[in-house]
């Protein structure tokens, strides 16, 4: 599966680097200052349950922009940006995303999902939870803190 994770912060960064560890494709898409730590270090994903993985730079696909060709093959984004952001990011991703593309909303906030249907009702937006807190212990290294499991509504036309 390929997903494209907008928004590589401490979340977006663990998700994401969870996703790549179990071997899934992904592409996150952040600042310039973690990406520069990213690319120089990795990225290190622990949690308190002992798992420890270290993504070499090498495997990390990294970008500061979104751009077309990240959606040239299908893909499922992860929004991990602030709520604030929300309504720039739902822009652009509905200029670039094929219709129908499947938009995870893993932020703060009960009201991004509906500004993500309301900015860009081409995608199916879908409402995440992440209860469970992410921090940086260190450049480059996110650790997930209390248990939780994330969870994401089911999509419209899948069920799944």
């Amino acid at each position: 599966m390929n997903y494209v994770v907008v928004g590589a912060g401490a979340v977006g960064c663990y998700v994401g680097g969870r996703l790549s560890a179990a071997g899934h494709a992904v592409t996150l898409v952040g600042r310039p200052r973690i990406l520069a730590q990213l690319r120089q270090h990795g990225l290190r994903i622990t949690d308190l349950d002992g798992f420890d993985v270290l993504l070499s730079a090498e495997r990390l696909e990294l970008a500061e922009d979104l751009e077309a060709s990240m959606f040239e093959r299908p893909c499922t984004v992860l929004l991990c940006v602030k709520g604030g952001a929300t309504v720039r990011a739902a822009n652009e991703l509905a200029r670039m995303c094929p219709a129908s593309t499947p938009v995870v909303s893993l932020q703060n906030g009960v009201e991004n999902v509906a500004r993500i249907r309301a900015t860009a009702p081409v995608l199916h937006a879908l409402a995440g939870m992440v209860p469970f807190n992410v921090v940086w212990p260190k450049d480059a290294h996110v650790h997930r803190g209390p248990t939780g499991d994330l969870y994401i509504s089911r999509h419209p036309d899948t069920g799944a």
